[in-house]
């Protein structure tokens, strides 16, 4: 059976189907059929048992009980686990915000500055979410939620007599706990109980059930302090769920780091709207929306503003849809009052003479200036060592640092004005597949280089996730490795092509060039 419907998700109710029942009866005649019921409940909960009996798990840690978890601890192991892979297949270390972390990966970028670094994205969110969730304006609301949840996780006959209630009414989904590591765990317990609201109302109001908790049920039984607490609940509802929404969608495996901008976005944008509808709509007062807008910008100017490398910002203008897009004439499109680029001190004095071309000039300089130090870091290490660097295949093609100066300079100002190589359409490829045909453009390889070292970065982190050169054996290079708590994950890439491509342009990875120094402030 197991092998019919090895996937949880599917609903076991498809055993009581008439086709499930006839094909059974084609497969076996003599075979009688399960019904979803005992697969349900007996089936599957033992062969569940039976896996998690024979389970075994292969888990290379670090020991680290008696050390102190500080940066250069952190940095230590970072670079251990990425010597186990090669230092040129990285390209990107992502993490959260905690501190030794932070400096730690701050550390690790000293050794490796060809690397990007990023803040990982759910946590921003998350942590955006928890400081409205700690306004004053709904501590009372948020007390009120959690010791109704508390009541009914305590009491089996509460939960019976709510559950038999709410199916009555075709209400599927019940209470959900709060919990310490989920993110947005108080708005899910807030949908919950938004829904389950009229039935803990009419279980009390009828002597269904009994609450300790006199504030639950002065909630529940009056008038007033029912209709304050479900507009409460409504107003948080309302302003988290963009924000939750977003979270949970920028969790998938897909995820890049374009889409972490456009999700900002969409969040100022849900914001704004809500914010703009007449008081008498959402009973949000002035105080509350400008509480609310200055953590949402104070988290974007920290997350996206401030990030090393820019790379949400610059990810954003290299996906060809969004490169001529009015929302880059503003490069601080997501601070809610008002969405207008801030640019560093460092951008504004970059030269327009090329900038005035574009349609964007000011996001255009901005890019540039990211791009700009990215490049300049490859330069460096291919100057350094180009045995392992992954600029050297275009630096064999270019010839020198100042023609693929030249090159990219020229080429960003194309990509921005949508000329030629850079207008052919997306179409059906990703914007990877498309920057990685441009690798092959003499007029687009400078730029694309670019592009396809930062257009992979998820943005988010995940457990070690390792793109590598197809003549590596995985199975045999001892990759199965998971890197300690505190360093959640990496989201690498692999820039550069392989030994076979090196030989197909004629190249070889093998000895140095004759590198002119360039003035990078200058490009």
């Amino acid at each position: 059976m197991f092998d019919f419907d090895p996937d949880p998700n599917l609903v076991p109710n498809i055993l009581d189907t008439d086709e499930w029942k006839e094909f059974m009866s084609i497969a076996n005649p003599k075979y009688k059929v399960t019904s979803s019921s005992s697969f349900a409940d007996n089936h599957m909960p033992k062969e569940a048992a039976r896996i998690h009996k024979e389970m075994t798990f292969l888990f290379c840690g670090y020991e680290g009980t008696v050390e102190k978890h500080n940066a250069e601890w952190v940095k230590n192991h970072i670079l251990r686990a990425i010597d186990e892979v090669g230092r040129e297949h990285i390209g990107c270390l992502c993490s959260d915000s905690t501190g030794n972390v932070k400096n730690g990966k701050a550390l690790a970028k000293l050794e490796l500055p060809t690397v990007l670094t990023l803040p990982d994205c759910c946590h921003h969110i998350a942590l955006t979410i928890k400081d409205i969730t700690n306004l004053e304006e709904f501590k009372p609301m948020i007390k009120t939620l959690k010791a109704t949840i508390q009541h009914f996780g305590h009491s089996d006959s509460a939960t019976k007599k709510l559950e038999h209630v709410r199916k009555e009414e075709n209400v599927t989904e019940g209470l959900v706990t709060v919990g310490k590591t989920r993110f947005a765990t108080h708005y899910t317990a807030a949908v919950a109980l938004d829904r389950c609201f009229p039935f803990i109302q009419d279980l009390l109001n009828d002597g269904s059930i009994q609450i300790k908790d006199k504030d639950v049920v002065a909630t529940f039984t009056g008038r007033m302090r029912a209709t304050e607490f479900q507009l409460a609940l409504a107003q948080y509802i309302r302003i988290i769920g963009p924000l939750a929404r977003s979270l949970w969608a920028l969790e998938a495996s897909q995820t890049n780091a374009a889409h972490v901008f456009l999700f900002w976005l969409a969040m100022d944008a849900e914001l704004k709207d809500l914010f703009a509808l007449d008081i008498s709509k959402t009973e949000i007062d002035c105080e509350l929306a400008q509480k609310i807008t200055r953590i949402f910008n104070s988290h974007y100017k920290e997350f996206i503003e401030q990030s090393p490398d820019d790379p949400y910002f610059t990810t954003f203008f290299l996906d060809p849809c969004y490169v001529r897009s009015n929302i880059l004439k503003s490069s601080s499109p997501s601070t809610i009052p008002e969405p207008i680029i801030r640019l560093s001190a460092q951008v504004t004095t970059l030269s327009n003479t090329d900038a005035d071309q574009t349609p964007n000039p000011k996001a255009y300089c901005r890019v540039k200036t990211a791009l700009k130090n990215i490049l300049r870091c490859e330069v460096e290490l291919y100057q350094r060592n180009p045995s392992t660097a992954s600029i050297a295949p275009l630096m064999k093609l270019v010839g020198n640092a100042k023609a693929l100066a030249e090159e990219f300079d020229t080429q960003l100002v194309a990509c921005s004005r949508g000329e030629y190589p850079f207008s052919d359409p997306l179409g059906s490829k990703s914007v990877l597949e498309w920057w990685q045909e441009l690798s092959l453009h003499p007029k687009g390889r400078a730029l694309a280089f670019l592009g396809v070292k930062i257009v992979p970065v998820r943005g988010r982190m995940t457990d070690l996730e390792i793109e590598v050169d197809s003549d590596i054996d995985l199975d045999s290079s001892g990759l199965k490795a998971v890197l300690p708590k505190e360093i959640y994950g990496l989201s690498p890439i692999l820039a550069g092509l392989t030994e076979e491509a090196h030989e197909a342009v004629g190249t070889s990875l093998n000895g140095p060039m004759n590198v002119r120094d360039v003035d990078w402030d200058k490009v």
